[in-house]
């Protein structure tokens, strides 16, 4: 069949046309040809299952048709050496580092990145401006700043500088890998990887849900060899489901009329029928069972339908569209939008001209028994555009399929194996036949030596030879000497032989390992001997060898990850909000500006995860120095549990900030006791001078008051009866009360001063403690309560 044009107008794409487009793709494909049937091997080999057939040139070498004579006493058995490989990639994967960088690619990103510059540096100055203002004694209103360097300052911003649409595109990418557990889909993802050297995806978006599922390799078949390797560059792309009617109902029931719908549904009761997905008009393509117990939930895949299932294909391809350039003149002068074929130039209406070309545009179809499926809605003639044209800006004839995957350039790792499995299960059986032909020792004795004696037989004898280890025989018999002469041991242990196959079997295990690079120490297997740099030296080299395996992968992981961005820009048109739980455990709101995240260029750029791993170990390796240096706890267990670079970047960024506000915090505490001090110390001053002033001040006052009373003594004036002695015991008392008050403000003034010295020496001691070991802090606190308690001068 010939596939028909695609370079034609809209009218003429009908539903002709789309059956006949689809039934082409279809016969391109061939589900049983020798690399699926390969293919469904490898899959079996992960999962231990074993052709005996395959081993019939083992099990029996003569191609006799006499199963009585082709039996052995040996079992072959399937030891699975291909597994543990598939396990110890699969853990290291799971512990890989992911480091996804978006980075937006409009045109106007060097204009955006200019004029933060330029808005940081005007910033910078206007504050320079008010510091100077402020310094003059002038009030400005606003405070001053600490102004950094201006070279410094511009450099950190070039550093760290993210353009608003990049950073949204990061938040929407961290976004889709919680809710689509972006992690645990990509490890399924790399198990196919692994075993068929394969991988497929296919994206979708419902509404303003954004869906990726796993294709198995098995059912997908593209059409065209990619340049770039990748099958959404593929030119068309055929893939087999297998669903109960229910499911398709459910599915795409919408798009159906209510005949179809009655059609689906009768097929309900006729699930014994071996009705196939799609018939092929050749033989070759013809589905003809190849395994009739397939179970469509497992990797057993055949080519049977399993009963109660439908089985129906899924065809995108690439085809033409002609567009038209409508220039018009609008509200705001002339402008352009984009029109389809049918459109009509009209002058009347403000059209001006219209440019016409072609483009690239990705349109699919569902096809059940040799009929296209839909007949409703969008798939009225059986076919549609896919509602996400991922088409290049650049380049608007270049489009991508929903589909998506790549294939190894070189041999699957199961691949790879299956010869070494193969040799190692033939070992394996012939080492158990040949413990059964063991015999050891063999002893050939002559029954004329057996007693002919009441009592004896043979059976008796055989007893008393195992039981005791003597056999007795009469040497009165007839020929008793001459049968003696018959007694004969015959060696017929294989120990040698079997210790011989048990070296070749580990062998053939350890030369499957070396050619995967899983040497013992990257098992784990380690030796005190070994040392620690050759340990690690072992592990990295032996990683060189599967680094282009995980490299084109994450090749892979790219541009499946940009699919799923490009279809958030779809589905998001209207805008979104969510909340969700990041890879820090912390909760989230994610909100969208459409206006311009859904107009933004983004790209993804995936940095290597084992330079990546190498350096945030080396990172979390710091840990244990940051806590001794104070750094709180929280802020430690955050770097530990930090999933890639760039949040361990984050996380110590912080605990710098902390570790900068502590070192402030204690500078801050020693300047505030040095002042603390030294103002205890001047107050202390002033209160002796104040005591002193005080004394002299009394004594002054008595001394006056007694020359008075001696003055007015001598004169005539002073009255006889005036009582000297009283008068004097009176002053001698209140000198004496003006002791007393004084002693006891100087008593309390000493108390104060040595409750300042004790917090003093408080403040001393916790400052102690950020500087000196416990003994030492311990020694000074000893010497600081000696010298408090020691008894103050008067």
């Amino acid at each position: 069949m010939i596939l028909p044009s695609q370079v034609n107008n809209l009218s003429e794409k009908t539903n002709d046309w789309a059956e006949k487009c689809t039934r082409y793709f279809i016969d391109q494909v061939n589900y049983l040809s020798g690399d699926r049937y390969y293919m469904k091997m490898l899959y079996d080999a992960v999962e231990g299952r074993l052709d005996l057939h395959d081993y019939r040139y083992v099990t029996n070498p003569y191609n006799t048709e006499n199963t009585q004579l082709s039996k052995r006493p040996a079992r072959l058995r399937n030891y699975n050496i291909i597994t543990p490989i598939i396990d110890l990639l699969l853990g290291e994967k799971g512990e890989e580092v992911t480091d996804y960088e978006v980075v937006c690619s409009n045109p106007d990103v060097t204009n955006k990145f200019l004029e933060s510059r330029l808005s940081l540096v005007k910033r910078t100055i206007a504050q320079s401006f008010v510091n100077g203002l402020n310094d003059a004694g002038i009030d400005t209103g606003i405070p001053s700043q600490q102004m950094p360097d201006m070279n410094e300052m511009l450099a950190n911003h070039d550093e760290n500088y993210c353009d608003y649409r990049a950073r949204m595109g990061q938040e929407a990418l961290d976004f889709l890998q919680y809710k689509l557990r972006l992690k645990d889909f990509y490890l399924e993802l790399f198990a196919d990887w692994l075993t068929s050297g394969r991988v497929i995806t296919k994206k979708d978006v419902y509404k303003d849900d954004i869906t990726c599922i796993r294709v198995h390799p098995l059912d997908a078949f593209p059409i065209g060899n990619p340049a770039t390797g990748n099958y959404e560059d593929c030119d068309a792309f055929v893939t087999r489901y297998w669903a109960t009617p229910t499911q398709i109902i459910t599915k795409l029931g919408k798009y159906m009329s209510d005949d179809l719908l009655k059609k689906i549904d009768e097929f309900n009761n006729k699930s014994s029928e071996p009705s196939i997905a799609f018939s092929n008009t050749t033989s070759s393509n013809a589905e003809i069972g190849m395994n009739t117990d397939s179970d469509p939930t497992s990797t057993n895949y055949g080519y049977i339908k399993p009963a109660g299932y439908i089985g129906y294909a899924h065809v995108e391809w690439k085809t033409q569209q002609k567009v038209g350039i409508l220039k018009y003149q609008g509200l705001l002068g002339q402008e352009e939008m984009e029109v389809d074929d049918t459109y009509v130039l009209n002058p009347d209406k403000g059209d001006i001209s219209i440019e016409w070309e072609w483009r690239s545009m990705v349109c699919e179809s569902y096809v059940f028994d040799n009929k296209i499926l839909l007949d409703k809605d969008e798939f009225e003639n059986g076919w549609r555009y896919l509602p996400v044209q991922r088409n290049n800006l650049g380049n608007r004839s270049e489009a991508k399929l929903s589909y998506n995957g790549k294939t190894y350039t070189k041999s699957s790792i199961v691949r790879n194996g299956m010869t070494y499995q193969a040799l190692y299960n033939i070992f394996k059986f012939r080492f158990e036949l040949t413990m059964a032909r063991n015999k050891d020792k063999f002893v050939t004795f002559p029954l004329g030596l057996i007693p002919n004696k009441e009592g004896w037989d043979e059976d008796k004898f055989i007893y008393m030879a195992e039981a005791t280890g003597f056999g007795f025989f009469d040497e009165t018999a007839e020929n008793a000497a001459t049968a003696l002469q018959g007694i004969k041991v015959v060696d017929l242990a294989l120990s040698q032989y079997a210790s011989s196959m048990i070296e070749i079997i580990r062998s053939v295990k350890d030369e499957w390992w070396d050619s995967v690079g899983m040497n013992r120490q990257r098992y784990g297997d380690v030796k005190a001997s070994d040392g620690k740099g050759n340990n690690e030296q072992a592990v990295v080299r032996s990683a060189l060898i599967t680094s282009e395996l995980n490299r084109q992968f994450r090749k892979f992981e790219e541009t499946d990850l940009q699919g799923l961005l490009d279809c958030s820009q779809y589905a998001w048109t209207e805008g979104m909000q969510a909340n969700y739980v990041n890879s820090d455990n912390r909760q989230v709101f994610f909100s969208v500006e459409p206006i311009h995240y859904c107009n933004a260029s983004l790209g993804i750029f995936v940095k290597d995860s084992t330079q990546e791993k190498s350096k945030l170990d080396f990172i979390k390796s710091m840990a244990q120095p940051l806590s001794q240096n104070g750094v709180p706890g929280t802020a430690i267990v955050s770097l530990i549990e930090a999933t890639n670079l760039s949040k361990a970047k984050m996380f110590l960024a912080k605990a710098e900030a902390i570790q900068q506000q502590l070192e402030k915090a204690r500078e801050d505490n020693a300047n505030a006791s040095q002042e603390r001090i030294a103002e205890m110390n001047n107050q202390a001053a002033q209160a002796k001078t104040q005591m002193e002033k005080y004394k002299i001040d009394k004594q002054s006052e008595t001394n006056i008051k007694v020359a008075e009373i001696q003055a007015n003594s001598k004169g005539s004036l002073v009255p006889d009866d005036i009582d000297y002695d009283s008068l004097l015991n009176d002053i001698d008392n209140q000198y004496k009360d003006l002791q007393a008050k004084g002693l006891a403000e100087t008593k309390e003034l000493n108390k104060q001063k040595r409750d300042d010295r004790k917090d003093a020496i408080a403040i001393n001691n916790q400052n102690l403690k950020d500087r000196m070991s416990e003994r030492q802090l311990q020694e000074t606190i000893m010497n600081n309560k000696k010298r408090l308690n020691k008894p103050t001068s008067k």
